[in-house]
C-alpha cells in the first residue's frame, strides 16, 4: 500500500510541475513549447484513466475533466496567431492546479474499492435488474462475427485518446463531432460515438475511440461537441483506408447495447473545414459493397476537421 501511494504521488506531483510550467510558457506567450507541454500532460492523465488502479472513479470523473480542458486549450493554442495575446482565458487551465492539489493531499486507498457508482448506474438504467448490458457485435456483410466488440461507455468516462506526439514531416487532423442527424433522436437512450480506423480488410489501424454518451438532444439532432485525434499520420493511412463512426444506444427493454446507423469517412475527403456524412443502416460493413441509407431524408453526421502540418 505504502508503494502504491508513493507511485501515485510521485505521478500526480509529476502532473503538478508540467501543468505549472506549461502554464508559465502559456502566460509568456511561448504557445508551442506551451502546446506540447499540455500534450504530454493530456496522455499522461488519459493513459492514467485507462489503465491506472491508483485512483478512485471519482477522481478518474475529476480528471477526464481536467484532461479535456487541458486538450482544449491545446487546440486553442494551436490555432492562435502568434502575434495575439496568447495568454488571454488563460483562467480555465488555472483551475486544474487545486485539483492536482486535491489528489495530492487525501491519497484515497482504492485496493479494495468495488465501483458501487457503476452498479448504480445500471440500476437507474435497469430498474428491475443489475445483469450488465449486452452488447452487438460487429457484423460483416454476410452476417457473421467480425470477433470485436464495439466498446461502450456507460459510465460516461470518455476513452478519447489525447492528441498524438507529432513526427517531424507528418500531418495529423482532428474531428470534431458536432452532431448527428435522426430521426426521433431524443428516443435514443445513452447515445455514444464509437470511432475505428480500417484498412480494406477491415484490419484496425488504431484503437478504438467512443465519444462519452450525452444527453443533448432535440427533435431531430443529438449533440456531441466532442474532439477526436486520429492517432494516424495522413501520410501513414492508404487511400483505401477508412474511417467509421458508429452510433451506438441502449436498449432499455433488451438489457442490450445496439447500433443505430454508422457513418464513413473516406480519404480524399479529409480536408480542412466542415464536412457531412451520411448514415447508413446496420450491419456495420467494413469491405466496399452497396450500404443503405437509414433514413430517405437529408440527415447527416456533421464533422469539422482540422489537419495540422508539423
Amino acid at each position: 500500500m505504502e508503494q502504491l501511494l508513493e507511485t501515485r504521488e510521485s505521478l500526480v506531483n509529476s502532473w503538478n510541475y508540467l501543468l505549472i510550467e506549461s502554464i508559465s510558457l502559456d502566460s509568456w506567450g511561448q504557445v508551442i513549447e506551451a502546446s506540447h507541454g499540455y500534450k504530454m500532460l493530456s496522455r499522461s492523465i488519459s493513459e492514467a484513466i485507462s489503465y491506472s488502479g491508483q485512483f478512485s472513479y471519482k477522481e478518474k470523473k475529476e480528471l477526464d475533466h481536467a484532461r479535456e480542458i487541458i486538450q482544449e486549450r491545446s487546440r486553442i493554442l494551436e490555432c492562435t496567431d502568434l502575434t495575439q495575446n496568447s495568454s488571454e482565458n488563460i483562467g480555465g487551465i488555472r483551475s486544474i492546479i487545486p485539483v492536482l492539489e486535491q489528489l495530492k493531499s487525501e491519497p484515497v486507498d482504492v485496493s479494495n474499492e468495488t465501483d458501487v457508482t457503476e452498479q448504480l448506474e445500471n440500476t437507474k438504467l435497469i430498474k428491475d435488474t443489475l445483469e450488465p448490458p449486452k452488447t452487438e457485435l460487429l457484423l460483416n456483410e454476410d452476417n457473421t462475427d467480425v470477433l470485436q466488440q464495439i466498446s461502450y461507455n456507460k459510465e460516461g468516462l470518455s476513452n478519447l485518446l489525447p492528441e498524438p506526439i507529432h513526427e517531424q514531416g507528418m500531418s495529423y487532423f482532428s474531428v470534431r463531432i458536432e452532431k448527428i442527424g435522426l430521426k426521433n433522436a431524443q428516443s435514443l437512450v445513452d447515445p455514444s460515438i464509437t470511432i475505428l480506423v480500417k484498412n480494406k480488410k477491415g484490419d484496425d489501424l488504431s484503437p478504438s475511440q467512443s465519444t462519452p454518451i450525452t444527453h443533448k438532444t432535440d427533435i431531430c439532432y443529438i449533440w456531441f461537441n466532442q474532439t477526436v485525434y486520429i492517432q494516424n499520420s495522413l501520410q501513414s493511412l492508404d487511400k483505401e483506408d477508412r474511417i467509421y463512426f458508429i452510433l451506438q444506444h441502449f436498449k432499455q427493454k433488451e438489457n442490450k447495447i445496439s447500433t443505430r446507423g454508422f457513418s464513413i469517412l473516406e480519404l480524399d475527403e479529409i480536408e480542412e473545414g466542415i464536412i457531412a456524412l451520411e448514415i447508413y443502416k446496420k450491419p456495420v460493413q467494413f469491405k466496399k459493397k452497396k450500404l443503405s441509407l437509414l433514413s430517405v431524408k437529408p440527415l447527416y453526421l456533421h464533422l469539422t476537421l482540422h489537419i495540422t502540418h508539423n
